[in-house]
């Protein structure tokens, strides 16, 4: 406010700005030409991966190119095998997941003096706490793994399954205070019964994440094509002087094959 008693109001007149528009496409992405107000990217590269060719084609090996930040070739492993390329081997991974979490269980004697179990997760905290007391000098149940059967007792706060399973893994925790109250880990691929209480078998899982892996091809001082395994980063470390077809033979199971790409030069400055 001024001494006339008038308000001025200043208006910020800005300036218009130009859409983004793409002048020239450029398979490295830091090589793309483009006007107006363009949004930044994370992609930095400026040389680029072409021309993969696969010889012969293998059904259950996925190959891709990223050339985000120089040129990375992704290969994922589905063929059940092991597969080596140059002289690197990248295996194949399955991994076997367990029951989704330990069952957290109690054995106890019902009023006919039968042998109960009780599962933490179905009864609750309270109903569970209720157990706390029943404690026995031994107590056993009659448990089932597939087609083949075992025994499960406690004895002295020791759990026990006569014969052993490798993959059944077993503690006792005393969950809130319970008196030899136990954990059991079901890592078989068989449903296992222990009394009439049932855990699920494990799955076998064969298509996971870490089964990608990133790779580069590049040469040494002596102009050897070799092969670097990428996976801790995307960028590239090698760029031609010239673009350069790059080759290497690989194997899985019984079947070889070669892999090939251009690599190119730096695309721009």
């Amino acid at each position: 406010m001024f001494g006339n008693g008038h308000f001025f109001v200043v208006g910020i007149v800005l300036p218009m700005t130009k859409p983004c528009k793409v002048i020239e496409q450029s398979i490295a992405p830091a090589c793309t030409k483009t006007e107006g107000f363009c949004m930044g990217g994370g992609c930095f590269g400026k040389s680029a991966i072409r021309d993969l060719q696969i010889t012969p084609l293998v059904a259950c090996l996925q190959f891709d190119i990223n050339n985000c930040n120089g040129g990375i070739l992704t290969v994922t492993n589905k063929c059940n095998k092991d597969l080596v390329i140059g002289d690197l081997k990248l295996p194949y991974i399955r991994i076997y997941e367990s029951h989704p979490e330990p069952a957290n269980l109690k054995l106890a004697k019902d009023e006919k003096g039968r042998t109960v179990v009780n599962d933490f997760r179905q009864l609750g905290v309270e109903q569970w706490s209720m157990l706390r007391n029943k404690k026995y000098n031994i107590i056993s149940v009659a448990g089932k793994i597939g087609k083949n059967g075992f025994n499960l007792s406690i004895q002295n706060s020791r759990i026990t399954i006569n014969p052993q399973f490798d993959c059944l893994k077993t503690s006792v925790n005393d969950l809130n205070s319970v008196d030899d109250a136990f954990s059991i880990d079901n890592n078989c691929t068989d449903e296992v019964w222990i009394g009439d209480y049932k855990l699920q078998p494990a799955k076998v899982v064969t298509e996971v994440p870490g089964a990608s892996y990133g790779l580069e091809f590049a040469k040494d001082s002596m102009g050897k094509v070799i092969i670097k395994q990428n996976d801790e980063s995307n960028f590239a470390s090698y760029t031609p002087i010239q673009d350069e077809l790059l080759s290497m033979p690989a194997v899985i199971g019984d079947q070889k094959f070669t892999i090939s790409y251009t690599k190119t030069k730096q695309l721009c400055e």
